[in-house]
């Protein structure tokens, strides 16, 4: 897929391919995401991470 780049004037919108860009690698927008050099989590660890950082979202929408 290529990128393109969206403008609007008045009620139309145009797409116009983009100049390629240079890769990236999985470590550099990894994010959220598992990052390959991390250990790998059970199932049960995994559910016990999110529920504790919905919890701590939870607490801190409530404390405001």
């Amino acid at each position: 897929m290529k990128a393109v780049k969206v403008s609007g004037k008045g009620k139309e919108l145009s797409l116009k391919p983009t100049s390629s860009s240079a890769g990236t690698t999985l470590m550099v927008v990894a994010g959220i995401l598992h990052r390959p050099v991390s250990e790998k989590l059970s199932d049960q660890q995994v559910a016990t991470r999110i529920t504790a950082k919905l919890r701590k979202a939870d607490k801190a929408s409530k404390s405001q």
